[in-house]
């Protein structure tokens, strides 16, 4: 992302890293959607590394975030969401909030709490997304949430055949197609200050019992997003 901001380069870009999470996911044997945020914020802090001073992209773990009606945690997603995104640039400022969930052949099983989680939130609905990662071969489909409705039942199976390829809605938002508008960022980035990922907090590898998969990278950072990872 040097140099001029060009909507086509930052798309090519942004696909890239979602190429590469899904490389060094599908290298380990956990294909569930906690190893696949760790990998996907790894190569975004990554790629910040490499931008120029005055273009800033953060990314902001909100997964397990979630508190109660008495304001203490509960494990849940804050408002619906895994991950934030936000870039901040003298022309350029945007946020995306997204869900990450895997599909089998083409299809997502989302959770209405969830959902509802993010369309309750106290930002634009056109902020809220979600990010489904097909498990047989490299696929991302994103959608809004708001497009994504069932009045009853905890869960239901999403066909993401016609969901945006994550190329084309990488295009389509960096070129403000979709997504809200800039003078919400400011307000937005301010409230997601608290679980940004620093780039020197980047993820590093740890002794880990050896029934969990070696390429399982965790977070060292003030949210503790994995350290305390118990698998059943």
């Amino acid at each position: 992302m040097r140099g001029t901001f060009s909507p086509w380069n930052a798309a090519i870009q942004a696909h890239f890293i979602c190429q590469s999470a899904d490389h060094d996911w599908r290298l380990g044997k956990l294909l569930t959607e906690e190893p696949l945020i760790s990998h996907v914020t790894k190569r975004i802090l990554e790629s910040a590394l490499l931008c120029p001073t005055n273009f800033r992209i953060n990314p902001h773990i909100l997964h397990r975030q979630g508190v109660d009606a008495n304001g203490k945690k509960d494990k849940s997603d804050l408002w619906g969401s895994d991950l934030a995104v936000s870039i901040q640039s003298p022309n350029f400022n945007k946020v995306a909030f997204f869900q990450f969930k895997r599909s089998k052949q083409g299809k997502a099983v989302l959770e209405r709490l969830q959902l509802g989680a993010a369309k309750s939130a106290p930002m634009p609905i056109e902020l809220f997304w979600v990010l489904a990662a097909e498990t047989s071969q490299f696929d991302f489909r994103i959608e809004n949430v708001d497009r994504l409705v069932f009045p009853t039942g905890k869960t239901k199976t999403f066909h993401t055949i016609n969901w945006y390829p994550d190329f084309w809605w990488f295009l389509k938002w960096f070129s403000c197609h979709i997504g809200t508008s800039n003078m919400e960022v400011p307000r937005i980035v301010a409230r997601l200050s608290e679980y940004i990922v620093q780039g020197e907090q980047v993820y590093i590898q740890r002794e880990l019992p050896r029934w969990v998969p070696n390429t399982w990278l965790q977070i060292e950072s003030d949210n503790d997003l994995f350290l305390d990872r118990r698998f059943d």
